[in-house]
């Protein structure tokens, strides 16, 4: 992959690296983004973490737009987006909204997304199953 946006929806978005606790350690509470116990403290700098959501539109549909969703879940906010979209929905951003990631170069985190390109269509981001028109 060598197109990329940087994205921080909050900070911190992922603080799930953390030393060995004698302590329990809760992961739940924040879905897996945020760990939680007494006494943490975080580094002020954040790790740069490579992901994606999908490769392309047929990856998109395999990936989000065929799995069902506990509707209790999704009532209490769980699955965002995912749980609304339909492949109709799925639009790819222009390689003009991303920035080129050349082998060995550090990734540049200024100016980041607080939202997905895939939010930006109308139905994702009005919270309707309609398609874009």
């Amino acid at each position: 992959m060598r197109w990329y946006y940087p994205f921080l929806p909050t900070f911190p978005h992922h603080l799930n690296a953390w030393k060995a606790q004698r302590q329990a350690v809760d992961l739940v509470t924040s879905g897996g983004h945020a760990v939680r116990f007494a006494g943490l403290a975080m580094h002020p700098v954040s790790l740069h973490m490579k992901h994606y959501l999908f490769l392309s539109v047929a990856h998109a549909m395999e990936k989000h737009s065929q799995r069902s969703y506990d509707p209790a879940m999704v009532a209490k906010g769980w699955h965002g987006w995912r749980a609304r979209l339909r492949p109709e929905m799925i639009r790819l951003p222009h390689s003009r909204q991303l920035r080129f990631h050349a082998p060995g170069a550090t990734l540049d985190p200024s100016t980041p997304r607080t939202a997905h390109h895939v939010v930006d269509c109308p139905a994702v981001a009005a919270g309707t199953n309609a398609p874009p028109a």
